[in-house]
């Protein structure tokens, strides 16, 4: 998490690189930069649960996750099969 940190701050204090970058995380403490970093928003996706997982919407809405959907990712990715 120390790594991620370091990188969002550097982003951000680095003009050249800030007016469009987007960092992917899956450390929900991150989101909590947006309030010492004016220049940060935060966005998630839209999750549709269903009995046999997520589906991932093609929605953007600012604001962060309302959890951890890593394992969900990988299982999606084929690179967990869960259990």
């Amino acid at each position: 998490m120390a790594i991620a940190w370091a990188v969002i701050e550097y982003l951000h204090d680095s003009p050249e690189l800030r007016q469009k970058t987007m960092f992917a995380t899956h450390y929900p403490e991150l989101t909590e930069l947006r309030s010492h970093f004016a220049g940060l928003r935060n966005v998630s996706f839209s999750v549709k649960r269903a009995a046999d997982g997520v589906l991932f919407l093609r929605k953007l809405p600012y604001g962060p996750s309302d959890q951890r959907y890593g394992i969900d990712g990988g299982k999606l990715a084929g690179l967990a099969t869960g259990g």
